[in-house]
């Protein structure tokens, strides 16, 4: 499989989500921290991306050192709190038989499901390796 091109921006938005997923999802803060500390070149290079501007960096401050404003509508935002709300939503379904008594199996089911839906859900950010993961399995 080819590297997939992502400019820097979208890199580091992945790297952001990714870490926000392993800590308040998966809650693995080591694995998050990890993630976290990767610069966001490094973080591509591991998930199999390809820079097409990497000397660019995001730069959120104006020349007067405020943050730039953020240019969507009042619609835009309530139909993206609407979208991420049905997420959680579904996500919340899926784990809320889920305890301490559960077997593994009922665990990987459900961890599985979350990363169906929110790979459903932006496929662009969340992307997965099944082949790692079917490697992973093997070895274990």
């Amino acid at each position: 499989m080819g590297m997939k091109d992502k400019t820097y921006q979208q890199a580091e938005a992945m790297q952001i989500k990714a870490v926000r997923f392993l800590r308040d999802v998966v809650g693995d803060d080591e694995k998050a921290n990890e993630i976290e500390e990767l610069s966001v070149s490094e973080y591509a290079e591991r998930k199999g991306l390809r820079l097409t501007n990497p000397s660019q960096k995001t730069n959120s401050k104006n020349e007067r050192g405020g943050d730039m404003q953020d240019t969507r509508t009042k619609t835009e935002l309530i139909e993206e709190l609407e979208a991420y709300e049905g997420l959680v939503s579904e996500i919340w379904d899926s784990i809320v038989d889920v305890d301490s008594d559960s077997s593994k199996e009922d665990l990987i089911s459900a961890t599985d499901e979350v990363a169906d839906l929110i790979h459903e859900f932006d496929p662009d950010s969340f992307e997965f390796n099944v082949d790692a993961d079917t490697e992973e399995e093997e070895a274990a």
